[in-house]
């Protein structure tokens, strides 16, 4: 899909165009697993590199990220007790 955004000269401030973003998605979670993002039309190389990136580790693409799966549990916890105290 083309990014609905125009890519500016650092510089003299022309417009160069408009990114194309690929994607690749898990069907079932809806999870965006890799994506590839570049000036040129979709191809079979853009193609590559995002299903290549989906399915290399990216570990280094989240440090200093917070693990969205332990605040996601803690705020389920919380919820529950929540809901416990409203009973009694």
């Amino acid at each position: 899909m083309k990014a609905d955004v125009f890519v500016v000269d650092e510089e003299t401030r022309q417009p160069i165009g408009r990114p194309w973003l690929t994607l690749a998605m898990d069907v079932c979670s809806r999870m965006v697993m890799g994506f590839y993002l570049t000036m040129d039309a979709p191809s079979r190389l853009s193609t590559s590199l995002c299903l290549l990136h989906s399915v290399f580790d990216k570990s280094a693409w989240l440090q200093g990220t917070r693990d969205h799966r332990s605040v996601a549990r803690r705020r389920s916890a919380g919820n529950t007790a929540r809901r416990q105290r409203r009973r009694l």
